[in-house]
């Protein structure tokens, strides 16, 4: 069951959800019509993908760079400890993080691109219109 506050939060904002919604996609054809066959891919980034593609990659960066963990992590062995301190498992860790934070930059020059204004300092868009969700709940238990 939805909270009522989701649900008037989603109200109040679906103009502005369709305002970026819209900037991203006149982005994602303007771009395919001119330079889609002459910019190295490492150069593009996101900005080839559909609006789509970009949040799911860019989700799978962040799942790859913030993996789940399946068991209690303190718990850990000597050998678990030296398994994660190897290289191999290192270098994974780094890759993860380096992909992950140039999906943090290619996310907002895609957004940037669309016309909407980024915060870098802050991981922060502009939604002309946007209503943030204040949510308020009791300390009782």
């Amino acid at each position: 069951m939805t909270p009522p506050q989701a649900i008037d939060w989603l109200s109040a904002n679906e103009r502005s959800f369709w305002i970026a919604r819209e900037a991203l996609e006149r982005q994602y054809d303007t771009y395919r019509a001119t330079t889609a066959a002459t910019t190295p891919m490492e150069a593009r980034g996101y900005t080839g993908l559909s609006p789509v593609e970009a949040a799911h990659e860019f989700s799978q960066a962040y799942q790859m760079c913030h993996p789940r963990r399946t068991v209690l992590f303190l718990c850990a062995s000597d050998e678990r400890i030296a398994y994660h301190e190897s290289g191999l498992v290192k270098s994974a860790r780094e890759s993860a993080k380096k992909l992950f934070d140039s999906s943090v930059l290619w996310v907002a020059d895609l957004f940037e691109g669309s016309g909407l204004q980024v915060d870098r300092d802050n991981m922060l868009v502009k939604l002309p219109g946007y209503q943030p969700l204040y949510l308020s709940t009791s300390n009782e238990i």
